[in-house]
């Protein structure tokens, strides 16, 4: 009978000795793993199935390899006739199984059998040639591709490829798709012509230039033996065509007159007093002295023009030559063309698109408005009066030096230095004297300077307790004290395009909405009244009464009526007044009770006003005299209107 003590002294050795065996076989099935190589002309799944024997040899040994091991295992054994294969295995970063990946390698295998290895650059072709060629150029056949490093320069293509009919993936992820098939001529090192048949046409590169393409050789991201300057790409044309680039100064003027540049700017988010949305400018180029003109339409350009014109050339004794514009409809006008015909002005039109050619007078719109917003923005006045400030801008701009010029432009244009003893801040308080003073009354208003009048001397002055403009000589300035007034308010005055503009308050809060010209655009359909804004918000007092026909107050009473020279007019209102109650029989006939004193009525007459402020209609109401009325007696509740 064994002894009990034997059988323990032998247990743990043979575990042992099972250890040790399965060590060194897994040693020996990792080597065989690592060592073996497929031999060139081999059929793939000869030597791939000898892999995977291994690998599983490996996991019944308890081995651990994950799924990208034993692949990566397998890739890295097969011959170089394989590394296309690899390459895009690893660009497009499969996940595939063993026997998946056995499938994928018989495919390629049979692909390198019936068209040959996959040529991808010269540098490897040149090397990989097994044959002498006969000739200088010699052909190869076989499914080709190619980057379109040379703009596709030696392609010549048999067959255009539909839209999305060969999509490759690249190695960043992003697909991109051959658009041809044909012939490329390759040049080798050895002044040999490799011709490749039924090579894709693939623009991989996403047709960038030629700086970028030696910058990738340079780094070695892109292998190429020569890289040439290709010809015109039409594709780089429409997808990266840019502007040329503006190099050359133009050739200034040598003497006043000779050159006028001028643009329209509008219109602008703000109505000015009377009525203004646009301006207009016109430089001299060679003493950048500027005239401006404010306008309600663009169609007055014409006539600003001829204004200009008239005035300059009777002033400074010379003839314009040259007028610079853009292509703006406004001076496409045949009789502004058939003027400057007449007068031998040549007129410069800029290209479409390219406000650089007029830039003088470009960026003299934008100084303007940059001037504008920052005198707005430290006064205290409503933003109507931009067109106020708009004069008082260009005022100062001709009295001041420019880089353009050495002298100020103001002397240039009249041969004298301009004087700045008289220039006030624009917008400060300042007390004027009154025309008509009383013995016991104050001798002068507080009002807002607000700019230079141009046909006489003085100031103009805003008064807004009266609402009105007007200019005197005599006032006080109150500089000092606005210049230390902390409260400002930022306005903000820019140029629309086909959009609605803004017509400012009197308090400067609410803002009634005008439509612009119809553009292109179909718009819903919509009801053909005209749309006015009231009076009372308008600030447009001041045009009616300048613009009116010279027409006194409305009458107040019936006996004024009469005696009105529109007695005519206010005749036929009344009727028709009487008749529209006849028709809608306001009124029931009732016996008058005893005590009681009727009601009288009155006439309330008023002329209706276009938006040119003339008359369009007179027209006239009956009204009860309501305020004869007593509480209590006469009625008992009140309805609020």
């Amino acid at each position: 009978m064994p002894r009990p003590s034997y059988s323990k002294r032998y247990d743990v050795p043979s575990q042992r000795n099972v250890w040790r065996t399965n060590r060194s076989a897994r040693q020996t099935a990792m080597k065989n793993l690592m060592s073996t190589k497929m031999v060139e002309g081999t059929p793939v799944q000869e030597h791939v199935l000898k892999m995977i024997s291994f690998i599983n040899e490996l996991d019944m040994l308890g081995a651990e390899m994950d799924a990208k091991t034993k692949v990566d295992a397998i890739l890295s054994s097969l011959t170089d006739s394989f590394n296309q294969f690899i390459m895009n295995y690893n660009m497009n970063k499969m996940d595939v199984t063993l026997s998946e990946l056995l499938n994928m390698l018989q495919a390629t295998e049979d692909l390198i059998k019936k068209d040959k290895p996959i040529v991808m650059l010269a540098e490897k072709l040149e090397s990989t040639l097994k044959f002498k060629p006969k000739g200088k150029n010699f052909k190869k056949k076989g499914f080709q591709s190619f980057k379109k490093a040379q703009g596709g320069k030696g392609f010549k293509e048999t067959r255009r490829l539909n839209e999305g009919e060969v999509i490759l993936k690249m190695g960043t992820g992003a697909t991109v798709a051959a658009i041809a098939i044909g012939t490329f001529c390759l040049e080798l090192s050895s002044s040999r012509t490799l011709v490749l048949d039924e090579c894709l046409y693939v623009p991989e590169l996403g047709y960038i230039n030629i700086d970028r393409i030696n910058s990738l050789v340079r780094d070695g991201s892109l292998k190429l033996s020569k890289v040439e300057p290709y010809p015109i790409c039409e594709p780089c044309l429409q997808g990266k065509m840019t502007k040329n680039p503006f190099t050359r100064k133009g050739v200034r003027a040598t003497d006043v007159l000779e050159l006028i540049h001028t643009d329209v700017c509008g219109p602008l988010t703000h109505m000015a007093r009377g009525g203004f949305f646009y301006f207009i400018t016109f430089i001299d180029d060679h003493s950048r002295y500027g005239y401006l003109y404010l306008m309600k339409h663009k169609s007055e350009s014409f006539e600003k023009f001829k204004e200009f014109r008239n005035e300059v050339e009777k002033q400074i004794g010379k003839c314009i030559k040259i007028l610079r514009s853009d292509r703006g409809w406004e001076y496409f006008l045949d009789q502004f063309k058939d003027h400057l015909k007449d007068n031998g002005i040549i007129s410069q039109l800029t290209p479409l698109g390219t406000p650089q050619h007029n830039g003088v007078a470009e960026r003299r719109n934008r100084t303007l408005l940059d001037m504008v917003c920052s005198m707005m923005s430290m006064s205290e006045l409503p933003v109507s009066f931009w067109g106020y400030a708009l004069e008082t801008a260009v005022y100062l701009l001709n009295r001041v030096p420019t880089k353009s010029v050495p002298n100020t432009p103001y002397e240039l244009w009249t041969g004298k230095k301009p004087s700045l003893n008289h220039i006030k801040i624009w917008g400060c308080p300042s007390h004027v004297r009154k025309s008509n003073v009383d013995k016991l009354g104050p001798r002068s208003d507080r009002c807002l300077f607000v700019g230079y009048p141009k046909m006489s001397t003085g100031f103009y002055f805003y008064n807004p307790s009266e609402q009105k403009v007007f200019v005197s000589r005599n006032a006080i300035f109150l500089e000092e004290d606005y210049s230390l007034n902390e409260s400002r308010t930022k306005v903000t005055l820019k140029e629309q395009n086909d959009r609605p503009m803004t017509m400012p308050s009197e308090n400067n809060e609410e803002q009634v909405i005008v439509p612009t010209e119809p553009s292109n655009v179909q718009e819903p359909r919509r009801s053909i009244r005209i749309i006015r804004p009231p009076v009372r918000l308008t600030l447009l007092n001041e045009i009616y009464q300048m613009e009116s026909d010279g027409f006194d107050n409305d009458p107040f009473t019936y006996q004024e009526a009469m005696n009105d020279k529109d007695v005519e007019h206010w005749k036929k209102a009344m009727e028709s007044e009487m008749g529209s109650m006849y028709i809608n029989q306001v009124w029931t006939s009732v016996d008058k009770p005893e005590g009681i004193k009727p009601i009288g009525c009155n006439w309330i007459y008023k002329r209706k006003l276009g938006p040119t402020g003339k008359v369009e209609t007179n027209k006239a109401r009956l009204v009860a005299k309501g305020y004869t009325q007593k509480a209590g007696i006469d009625y008992e509740e009140i309805f609020r209107q």
